[in-house]
């Protein structure tokens, strides 16, 4: 996985990112088996590069006494 990351100029870390994401839910995509890494690991950097992420983005700079 790493060298498919490198080889398409991705960082290590986002390989690391990847196989730890995957390995920890059993190689499932949803409730199936994945069927094809590569192609997870292309929609991967896809999703990465576009910005759509799963996690919560907040700004260091946040300003707690201004409303919601």
């Amino acid at each position: 996985i790493e060298n498919y990351f490198a080889a398409q100029k991705w960082p290590v870390i986002e390989a690391k990112k990847f196989f730890n994401h995957y390995q920890s839910n059993g190689w499932m995509v949803g409730k199936v088996t994945m069927q094809n890494w590569q192609a997870s690991a292309e929609k991967w950097m896809l999703n990465s590069q576009s910005g759509k992420t799963t996690n919560l983005h907040t700004s260091n700079n946040k300003d707690y006494a201004e409303p919601l």
